[in-house]
This record gives structure tokens, sequence and C-alpha cells, in this order.
């Protein structure tokens, strides 16, 4: 059976549910008709032989009343008897001549029957003395024998050619039921092997499908398209699974290229950032530098002048302090450093010029209400930040007119950060931002400035407050990081 490719799923079980109710309908037709022919023939059979056995009942029941009636003494149920075998008889042969006798000699048979009944129903009727009714009875009981005689011999011929017949029809009817149930059988097979065949074919194309996704669900992109599918939905799911196999990989493809791209842009990204970090670097290593030789220089000059007065003990005292400074400003390069440790160092600067100097400076180390010593003294912050500050406030605060200088160093917490601020009440400055914007008032501001600014990202961890002949206030702003 050729089947069209676009042929839907339900349309094929429709139209082979319907093939097979029609078939087998017309099997069970035939096999109902090859029956009901049994029983009809059946059937002609039994009436048949019925109406012989009525035939031959009431004339056996003729010559039984005959027998029991005796002129005189016969009494009312016995005549009954009598005519009622001889009613029967006429029904059973008016019944056999109407139904049965197709032949001739049948026929006559049945009427030279009917004859005789009728005669020796009369002939007993007037019977009224007893040897009257003797002779009669003899004559009617020879007859009736002569009859059964004639009767049974037309009864076996009869029945040899029903009997024939009825075999013959039998054989028949037999073929017919056979081939009825050999045409359920092979329509059953045929129907079974169609049934199987659609089974087959959808687990093969089920399997194909499934085959092709799981290829596709581990990227393998290069397996063929599905062809084929004899049924309108497979070949529609073979078109939507081919289709979805390029969209995903055209989008993977997609995914691969941006993929590569973003990561070309992070290696770009990454190499600028390194070379910014390294230009960082070397900013940061310059603003150091230009921290350390305008230190260096100018505690030289200090210790010049000691060895002029030749104090050997505070010479070395100084020497001493000096390259502590310098070890800590040196080894101190690449990383933050406690809060602690930079307060140490601006208390060892302060040390070495009161050793050189003879200047009514006074100075103090402070917490804020907010701060203790133990919450911001491992705050990690940039190095040499307090310090040249501290330098600056002696060099450019002190007032030899005033003939005295106050410093102090106040820590404290604001928000997230570590606030350190440096007050000195010297001489003041009439233009504090242009002073943090210019490098002409010295290293000190600026390079703290720039070197915040480089190390946090930001540029407000610095400010300046200052009046002129009153006081000048330095505020540092370290974002809190605890070593």
């Amino acid at each position: 059976m050729a089947l069209s490719k676009s042929m839907s799923i339900g349309r094929f079980i429709f139209l082979m549910g319907i093939l097979f109710l029609i078939l087998v309908s017309i099997c069970f037709s035939l096999l109902s008709v090859s029956l009901s022919g049994q029983f009809r023939s059946s059937g002609r059979l039994m009436d048949y032989t019925g109406a012989w056995n009525d035939i031959f009942v009431a004339m056996m029941g003729i010559g039984t009343s005959l027998d029991l009636m005796v002129v005189g003494d016969a009494d009312g149920d016995d005549l009954a008897s009598y005519e009622a075998a001889s009613d029967s008889l006429s029904a059973a042969v008016e019944r056999f001549l109407a139904s049965y006798a197709t032949d001739d000699e049948s026929a006559n048979v049945m009427r030279r029957l009917q004859s005789f009944n009728e005669y020796q129903q009369s002939l007993i009727e007037e019977s009224d003395a007893p040897i009257s009714f003797y002779l009669d009875r003899r004559y009617v009981d020879v007859g009736i024998e002569r009859h059964t005689e004639e009767v049974l011999a037309l009864y076996r011929s009869q029945m040899d050619t029903v009997l024939a017949q009825y075999a013959d029809d039998m054989e028949h009817i037999t073929r017919r039921i056979l081939l009825s149930f050999l045409a359920v059988g092979a329509i059953t097979a045929v129907i079974s092997a169609v049934y199987l065949w659609f089974g087959m074919t959808i687990r093969n194309t089920i399997g194909r499908a499934v085959a092709n996704l799981d290829a596709i669900s581990q990227g393998t992109w290069d397996v063929p398209n599905l062809q084929g599918g004899r049924f309108e939905e497979f070949r529609r799911l073979f078109v939507g699974i081919n289709r979805l196999k390029h969209r995903l990989a055209a989008y993977f493809r997609q995914l691969q290229d941006r993929a590569e791209l973003e990561r070309s842009l992070l290696d770009e990204k990454l190499k600028n950032e390194t070379a910014s970090r390294m230009l960082i670097s070397a900013e940061m290593d310059m603003l150091r530098s230009q921290v350390n030789p305008h230190f260096l220089f100018n505690s030289l000059s200090q210790i010049g002048l000691a060895v002029l007065v030749d104090d050997t003990d505070q010479v070395l005292d100084m020497v001493e302090c000096t390259g502590r400074i310098l070890r800590y400003s040196l080894y101190n390069k690449e990383r933050l450093v406690p809060l602690a440790d930079e307060i140490s160092i601006v208390r060892t600067y302060m040390r070495l010029h009161q050793m050189s100097n003879a200047d009514d400076i006074s100075f103090s180390i402070c917490y804020d209400d907010g701060a203790s010593a133990e919450e911001t003294d491992g705050c990690l912050i940039v190095p040499m930040c307090i310090q040249p500050v501290v330098e600056n406030s002696i060099k450019h605060g002190y007032d030899r007119s005033r003939g005295h200088l106050s410093i102090k160093v106040v820590i404290g917490r604001k928000d997230s950060m570590v606030v350190v601020d440096i007050l000195d009440d010297g001489a003041g400055m009439a233009d504090p931002e242009g002073v943090l914007r210019s490098a002409s008032k010295g290293i000190g501001l600026n390079n703290i400035r720039r070197r915040l600014e480089l190390q946090y990202g930001r540029d407000d961890l610095l400010e300046v407050d200052s009046v002129p002949g009153g006081y000048t206030l330095v505020e540092l702003r370290f974002p809190q990081e605890v070593e």
C-alpha cells in the first residue's frame, strides 16, 4: 500500500480502522449468512421429518384407537381418540401435499392415503353391529398396513434424496464458514502486519530524532540533517530539529566569536591596566624619590651644624634618627604601612629637629573622642605622608618674630576613613588652595596629594585650611584598611 508522505498519523490510523471494520464486517456477514443457511437447512430437514412423523403417528393412532373400540362397549373417549387420529392424518396429509409433494409419485401416494382415510372414517362411523364393525375394522387394518408400507417406501426414497441434499448443503455451508474464518485470520494478520510496520516506523523515526537531538545537546553540529519521514508530523518534526540545529550552531558560533572578542578585549584591557599600573608605579617612585632627597638635604644640613659645634653624641644620635627615617622610607616603597609606624617616624623626625634647633616648638599627638590608639594604630596608610606635612609646618609656619610654634597631630575616625589633622598656629597662608595646586612652595603637599590620588583613585583625601597669622590645618583622609 503506497502511502503519501504528507499523510498524517491520525488520518492513517483512521483509514486503517475504517478498512479493518469494513473487512471484518464483510467476513462476519459471510459467516452470519453461512450460519443462518445452516440453521435454515437444519430447520427444513427437521420440518420435513416432522411432517412424515405426523403422518406415521396419525396412522398408528388410528390403528390403536380401533383396537380399543368394540361396538356396543365403546365409550366416548375411544371414539374421540379415533376421530382425532383420523383428523390428524387428514391434516398431516394436507400439510405434506401443500409443502412437500414436489413430484407426482409422492402426490399420488398422499392423495390415495387421504382418500383411504376419508373412506375408512365414514365406514367405521356407519358400522352399527359387531359383525360389520369387525369386518370393517379388518378392512381398515389391512388398508392402513398397505398404505403404511407404501408411505414408508416413499419416506425412505424421499429421505435419501433430502439427506443427500442436506449433506451437500452442509458441505457448502461448512466450506463457506471455513473460508470466512480464514478470511478473518488473513485480515487480522494483514492488519497486524500493517500496525507492526506502523509501530516500527514510529520507533525508527523517533530513534533518529532522539539520536540527532543527543548529538546536538553535546555540541556536535556536523550531524546530517534529518530527511524523509513517512508522515506529516514527522516531516514537520524533522524540519523543526534541523532548523533548531542550524540556529543553535549559529548562536554558539556567535557566542564563541563574542568570547574570542571579549577575550581579546580583556587581554588588551589587562595590557592597558598593566601599563597604567606601571606608569602609576613609576610616578609613585618618582614622587617618593622627591621626598627622600628633600628630607636628606635638610637632615645633612642639621648634622653638619652639629659637627661644627663638636657634639659627638648629638651627631651620632642625629645620624641614627636620619638612618631610621631613610630606612623606613626606602623599605616601604611598595606597600602601605600601619598608622603606628608613621606616627613613630613623625616622633623620630621631631626628635631629630629638636636636637639641631633651639626653636620654641611644641609638638603633640592626640586622639579624637571617637577614636583610640587601639582602633587606629593598625590602620594602613600611605607612608611618608604625615612627616612631610609636619616638616612643612615647621619650615613655613615658624615665625621668629612670634618666637613660638605649636604643632598638634589629631587622629580620628570619620565614616569609613581614618582622619589625621595636622594643625599649627604659625604664620598661615593667604591662598591655601593655590599652595596645594602649586609645586613652588616645596614638594610636600602637592607630592602627598598626588600619591594619595594614585593610591586610592580619589582626589578629595587632602584638604588645607589656613588663616594668615592665625593657623594652618592640613587634613589627611585614609580609607580604612586594617593590617
